[in-house]
C-alpha cells in the first residue's frame, strides 16, 4: 500500500504568502508539517505530489521526510486555481499500486488497521447533509450545468443526499479509481465554461466526495471507512480537539471554518511545536527569512537568533529550567481600538435592523469598555510581566495538559495553580468570538449579539501573551468563575473536585461523581489550554 500526499499551489507562485484557506500562511505550513510528520511516524515510505515551486518550499526549505516527491502537477495551471480538489483526482489517475492518499490537514495518531487497507475502496467516513449538498446541486442545475448520469440517477431515487469524506481516500480497486478519475474530469472539463456561474467550493465536493458516493453505489461497491460513524449535516464536532491528543484522541481534520478558527490553530501549532520543535521554528525562521509577517510572532524580540538556539530553548523552558532567561524588551504594545471600530460599522449594515436598538447599543458600549481595558491592561503589563515566562506557560501548556490526563491513575494527585497576571470582568456579550473566526464582519457580529441572548452570565478575561498583540481573551462562565478563583492558592484536581462539588450542592449537582469529573476535567483542559490556570510542578 503506498501513502500519498497531493499540494497544488493553485497556481500561486509564492505560497509564502497565501494561506490556502488557512487564517494565515504559517498555519498552513504547520499543518502540512505536522500531516506528514504523524503519518512518517507510521509510515516511513510516504510520497508527496506536487509542482516544482511548493516542492523546493515543503522538501528543501522545510525538509519535510517525503520518500518521494513526485511534480506532477507542473502543467495544471490551465485549470482554474479554485479547481483545488482536482489536483487529487489526478494523483488518484496516475497511481499504479494500491493506494491511501491523506489530506495535509488531517493529522493520525494510530495507524491503519490491516482490514481497512485491504478493502477495495477506503473513505474517512460517510457525510450526510440536507442543505450544503442540495444547494451545491441546485446551483449546478441552475447554471445548466452537465451532471454525470451516476449523480443524476442518485438523485432522483434518494431524498437525502450522503457522500464520502476525502479526507482519507483510496484504495485496492484501481480499475474503479480509473473509470472515478475520468468521470471527475469529464464533470469538470463539460462545465469549464460555466465556471463563472457554479459555486466552484461546494462544486469541489461534488465531483469529489458525491459522484465517488454515486459510482460506488452504481457499481455496490463496498467502502472501508476509518470512522464508523456517519457525520449527519456536516457537523464535525470534535475533529479539532487538540487537547485530546494522543491519549484520548487518535485523528484529528481540521474541515473548512476550523481553519478559520484562531484558537484552534494555535492548537495545531503547539502539537507541532511540542512533538516537532526543529520543524516548528524552521518554518518560523522560514517566514523570518524572507522578511515575511507572522501572525503570532513572539520571536520579533530576537530576529537574529538562529534555529538550533530557538530549539534549545525550547527545550530548556519545557524542562522547567529556571536558571534559563534571556533579557527581553518588555516595550508596551502598540494597540488600535479595533473593536469598537468594527462595532460602529454595524450601523450601516443590515445586521443592525435584525436586533433590538438597546443590544446595539449595549454592544458598543462594550466594546470601547474592552478596547480601553486592553490599552491599559498592556501598559501595566509591560512593566509587570516577563515575556520568557509568559513564553514558558505557553509551551507548557498544551503538553500539560497531556501529561495530567494520559495516566488516569494520578489525575487527582495532580496540582494545578491560576497564573499571576490576568483581568477578569464580567460582560453581557462573548467579545473572544471577534477574535476566534476571521469570517464576515456581519456573521461575526451576529454571533456576538446572540452570545448576549442566550442569557448567561459571561466574564471576560484578559490574558497576557509573548505574542500578537500581546493578549488573548478568553471568555468562561460561573463554573469556570470558581474553578479559577479556588486555585488563587494551589490545590489538587481531587481537592477542587470537593470544592466544586461542595459548592454546588446535592440538590444542585443532579448528577454522579464521574459526570462532574468529566464536566470539570473539560474545563480544566480549556483553562490550562487558554493559559489560566497551569500544572504546579
Amino acid at each position: 500500500m503506498n501513502f500519498i500526499q497531493t499540494f497544488w499551489s493553485c497556481n500561486n507562485k509564492d505560497i509564502l504568502r497565501n494561506g490556502f484557506g488557512w487564517i494565515s500562511p504559517e498555519y498552513h505550513l504547520m499543518s502540512w508539517a505536522l500531516s506528514c510528520l504523524q503519518l512518517n511516524q507510521f509510515y516511513p515510505c510516504v510520497k508527496l505530489y506536487t509542482d516544482s515551486n511548493s516542492a523546493r518550499i515543503f522538501a528543501d526549505e522545510i525538509k519535510l521526510p517525503y520518500s518521494k516527491v513526485k511534480c506532477t502537477l507542473d502543467n495544471f495551471e490551465k485549470y482554474n486555481p479554485d479547481l483545488w480538489a482536482l489536483a487529487k483526482i489526478h494523483t488518484y489517475s496516475i497511481q499504479k499500486e494500491p493506494f491511501v492518499n491523506i489530506d495535509g490537514d488531517a493529522f493520525l495518531w494510530k495507524p491503519f488497521e490491516k482490514e481497512l487497507l485491504n478493502e477495495d475502496l477506503i473513505a474517512q467516513n460517510i457525510e450526510t447533509d440536507s442543505t450544503y449538498y442540495k444547494a451545491a446541486i441546485e446551483n449546478l442545475k441552475n447554471s445548466s450545468a452537465f451532471l454525470p448520469f451516476e449523480i443524476r440517477d442518485e438523485i432522483d431515487n434518494e431524498q437525502e443526499i450522503k457522500a464520502y469524506n476525502a479526507g482519507i481516500f483510496g484504495g485496492n480497486d484501481l480499475s474503479f479509481f480509473e473509470e472515478y478519475t475520468l468521470k471527475a474530469f469529464e464533470f469538470v472539463d463539460m462545465n469549464i465554461n460555466k465556471l463563472e456561474k457554479i459555486n466552484i467550493n461546494a462544486f469541489n465536493t461534488i465531483y469529489e466526495q458525491y459522484l465517488f458516493y454515486c459510482l460506488a453505489k452504481k457499481h455496490h461497491k463496498k467502502v472501508g471507512v476509518f470512522l464508523p460513524d456517519i457525520v449527519d449535516n456536516l457537523r464535525y464536532k470534535g475533529f479539532a480537539d487538540f487537547f485530546e491528543v494522543p491519549y484520548n484522541k487518535k485523528y484529528i481534520h481540521l474541515h473548512g471554518n476550523y481553519k478559520k478558527n484562531y484558537s484552534i490553530c494555535r492548537l495545531m501549532a503547539n502539537r507541532l511545536r511540542n512533538d516537532y520543535p526543529e520543524y516548528y521554528y524552521r518554518i518560523i525562521k522560514l517566514f523570518k527569512k524572507n522578511n515575511l509577517p507572522l501572525i503570532n510572532d513572539s520571536y520579533s524580540f530576537e530576529s537574529s537568533i538562529t534555529e538550533e538556539e530557538l530549539v534549545k530553548r525550547f527545550y530548556f523552558l519545557k524542562n522547567g529550567n529556571p536558571n534559563y532567561r534571556k533579557d527581553l524588551s518588555n516595550e508596551f504594545s502598540p494597540y488600535t481600538s479595533w473593536r469598537s471600530k468594527m462595532c460602529n460599522k454595524i450601523i450601516d449594515t443590515s445586521i443592525s435592523k435584525t436586533f433590538p436598538d438597546y443590544l446595539i447599543r449595549q454592544l458598543l458600549e462594550e466594546a470601547i469598555m474592552l478596547d480601553q481595558k486592553i490599552l491599559n491592561f498592556l501598559k501595566q503589563g509591560s512593566l509587570l510581566v516577563d515575556k520568557t515566562e509568559l513564553y514558558q506557560t505557553d509551551i507548557l501548556s498544551n503538553y500539560s495538559i497531556e501529561l495530567i490526563f494520559t495516566d488516569t491513575e494520578k489525575i487527582k494527585k495532580r496540582k494545578l495553580v491560576a497564573v499571576k497576571y490576568y483581568e477578569i470582568f464580567k460582560t453581557h456579550y462573548d467579545l473572544a468570538l471577534f477574535d476566534n473566526v476571521n469570517g464576515l464582519l456581519d456573521f461575526n457580529i451576529q454571533r456576538v449579539i446572540e452570545s448576549c441572548i442566550s442569557g448567561e452570565a459571561i466574564y471576560t478575561l484578559l490574558i497576557p501573551e509573548c505574542y500578537g498583540d500581546g493578549y488573548s481573551l478568553y471568555c468562561i462562565d460561573e463554573l469556570d468563575l470558581l474553578i479559577i478563583n479556588e486555585l488563587k492558592v494551589s490545590h489538587s484536581i481531587g481537592r477542587l473536585l470537593q470544592k466544586i462539588a461542595a459548592a454546588f450542592g446535592q440538590d444542585e449537582l443532579k448528577s454522579d461523581d464521574k459526570q462532574l469529573n468529566l464536566l470539570v476535567y473539560n474545563r480544566i483542559k480549556c483553562c490550562i489550554s487558554n493559559k489560566i490556570i497551569k500544572l504546579e510542578v
